[in-house]
């Protein structure tokens, strides 16, 4: 799986041209982030080796520049509670990223990382990470083990494109520790910022950007739809609400003339609408259920390659986005509800659990009857079969017959075959 070559794509993004979360080449200017990032606009280039002429770091080898770096970016994150934690970086399927995370307050004493992924993406998947693939692929070999953090702990993660045009990424952080803290999972007291990290948001949702400095005489705000900043007309108080996406800028005036200025990214993303599934049914002698056939189903006329589709044994989890089902699932013998979740790939915040179905299991169909019977030399004839037919079951009879029992004149084999039949789907 490790690489032998190299190829070279060209990936666009629809609808995201020219608005792009920040990116850093370098670990001494990594991007501080405490929550989840919007697509950013790519990597291009090394900055300064990170790694002094080294060229290996853990799994990461050296890239055809002869440097462990080819296309990279740096970010730094603090945990802020207990638990189990991991992300996913998502990306489109034709292109190959590795990471490398580094358990580190400082550049300069990296050490080795504490996980890292160096495998090719010849298998076209969507994520690589830590913890599990959102879509439920368990065999996804471009995901490393759950990490186990205690508050305090600082981190810095290398996403590195090996190819030369890329069309970005996203992170997307996971893990229970998102359960019991939802708000402090990650602390957010590293982003010195004023208007704080990136922001990825729904539409709908309304996003308040908060400039607000102690003596600022005057607040100016500008937006970048990817021409420039232009002034926003009549925008002049410490707070802005949006709900578009672009680069948003605030002037704070203050009375030294010692201005601020501060620039934040907000990418709204559209929300998934999870479609009616039908009910299906399983016979019990299947061990395994393909929920995967579901995709299409839930998705309609969206885009698999713009959404995941997952499935769930609890209506909680399905809202939380945990302990997803495996695609191929293996039954439990008895009729249970599935629930599913749509989520927007570049966003997991924006979703849709509207909708279940219900899996039933259905039993073989089962005879009991005499395999053997005896006729009396004075008898002319003798029943056999199923005296008391199931009226779920169609029974023939190699001899032409349909009925549950047929009554014979001479000796021989006779052979019954019953199937139990449901709405969809017959088990013999």
């Amino acid at each position: 799986m490790i690489r032998k070559g190299i190829l070279v794509y060209i990936a666009v993004l629809l609808g995201m041209t020219g608005i792009f979360a920040q990116v850093s080449p370098d670990c001494s200017n990594a991007i501080p982030i405490c929550n989840n990032t919007p697509v950013n606009g790519g990597t291009f280039g090394l900055g300064t080796d990170d790694f002094n002429g080294v060229n290996v770091s853990g799994c990461l080898e050296e890239t055809l520049l002869g440097t462990i770096e080819s296309n990279s970016a740096w970010y730094r994150f603090r945990t802020g509670a207990s638990g189990q934690l991991g992300f996913n970086l998502g990306f489109d399927t034709s292109e190959d990223w590795d990471f490398a995370l580094y358990k580190t307050s400082d550049c300069t004493t990296l050490g080795d990382p504490i996980r890292c992924n160096f495998f090719d993406n010849q298998d076209e998947s969507a994520f690589i990470g830590v913890g599990e693939d959102p879509t439920g692929n368990t065999d996804n070999v471009q995901y490393e083990e759950w990490l186990q953090v205690e508050p305090g702990e600082d981190y810095y993660l290398l996403i590195n494109n090996f190819s030369n045009n890329n069309s970005g990424f996203s992170i997307q952080f996971s893990g229970h520790i998102f359960v019991t803290n939802p708000f402090d999972a990650l602390d957010c007291s590293i982003i010195d910022n004023l208007l704080g990290p990136p922001i990825s948001a729904c539409e709908n949702d309304v996003i308040t950007l908060d400039a607000t400095t102690t003596n600022a005489i005057d607040y100016n705000w500008f937006e970048d739809l990817g021409s420039g900043f232009q002034p926003i007309n009549g925008q002049h108080n410490p707070t802005l609400q949006v709900t578009s996406s672009a680069q948003y800028r605030v002037q704070v005036i203050m009375p030294s003339n010692n201005n601020v200025i501060s620039d934040v990214n907000v990418v709204f993303y559209t929300n998934p609408v999870a479609n009616m599934v039908l009910d299906d049914a399983y016979c019990d002698d299947i061990d395994t259920y393909d929920l995967a056939v579901k995709d299409i189903e839930v998705l309609g006329a969206q885009s698999p390659s713009e959404y995941i589709v997952s499935y769930y044994g609890s209506f909680n989890d399905a809202t939380l986005g945990t302990n997803s089902l495996p695609k191929q699932y293996g039954t439990m013998g008895s009729t249970e509800t599935i629930y599913i979740r749509i989520a927007s790939l570049y966003n997991p915040n924006c979703y849709d659990v509207s909708q279940d179905f219900e899996l039933e299991y259905i039993e073989t169909a089962v005879l009991d009857f005499p395999t053997e019977v005896y006729m009396c030399e004075n008898s002319d004839s003798i029943i056999i079969g199923e005296q008391i037919p199931n009226a779920n079951y169609d029974y023939s009879w190699d001899s032409g017959e349909t009925s549950a029992s047929i009554t014979v004149t001479q000796t021989g084999s006779y052979t019954l075959t019953a199937t139990n039949n449901q709405p969809g789907l017959s088990c013999p």
